[in-house]
């Protein structure tokens, strides 16, 4: 029950906040089927609507997406510890958000093009972004100060890759151990992506980002 709680508030989290009554209809409609939230609560279904839309069974592996770029997101990384998650993009804005709850915790703002890529450093305490204006910023992970601002850099993009969880080289597809194990549909495909154990996070064209949670211990030849 708290389990399917926490999945249900943070899928329709920004609803919520924008507009609360529509916990008791956007939400709960399109919750999967066998949601206990959507079970324990279905008699508060709105009654103008007569036929509701075909939705999921279950949750998904997506714990949530973030959304406040405005722009194609170039690149996502996460700290150390796995609490926070950092995000560059078109829009020139480095965001952090709180990867436990998916709330914006600093909207930094100082470069005057592209954020191609962010990256924290080993104790977590301070964020670098680099961009396509050859400057690299250096930021107080806790505060969002600006500490640096190192310019003249010919090339601020650096590339994620990781042994566990990877891309294809479609984008189409999460492989694992060689496996296609996940398809990502077109509005999923990614613009950038990292890993933190076994959660991935992929930023997208539209500025947003899906953070996603598979089983490490499932064997891809029995998907």
């Amino acid at each position: 029950m708290v389990n399917d709680a926490k999945r249900f508030i943070l899928n329709n989290r920004s609803i919520i906040e924008k507009a609360p009554l529509q916990t008791y209809s956007s939400a709960l409609v399109f919750s999967p089927k066998k949601s206990i939230i959507r079970t324990q609560f279905s008699t508060q279904f709105p009654a103008w609507i007569r036929r509701l839309p075909m939705v999921e069974e279950s949750w998904n592996s997506s714990l949530q997406t973030l959304e406040s770029h405005s722009d194609r997101v170039l690149s996502v990384a996460f700290s150390p510890d796995g609490k926070r998650l950092a995000s560059g993009s078109v829009d020139c804005i480095v965001m952090l958000w709180d990867a436990e709850t998916g709330a914006v915790q600093s909207m930094l703002k100082g470069h005057s093009n592209w954020v191609l890529s962010v990256a924290f450093s080993p104790d977590g305490k301070q964020l670098a972004s680099g961009s396509s204006e050859h400057t690299v910023m250096l930021w107080d992970a806790e505060t969002g100060a600006v500490q640096r601002t190192l310019k003249g850099c010919s090339d601020a993009k650096s590339y994620i890759q990781d042994s566990l969880y990877l891309l294809d080289g479609t984008g189409q597809w999460v492989t694992w151990k060689g496996h296609n194990v996940l398809f990502l549909p077109p509005d999923r495909r990614p613009t950038s992506y990292t890993i933190q154990d076994s959660i991935l996070a992929i930023g997208h064209r539209s500025g947003s980002l899906t953070v996603l949670k598979i089983d490490p211990n499932i064997n891809p030849l029995q998907l």
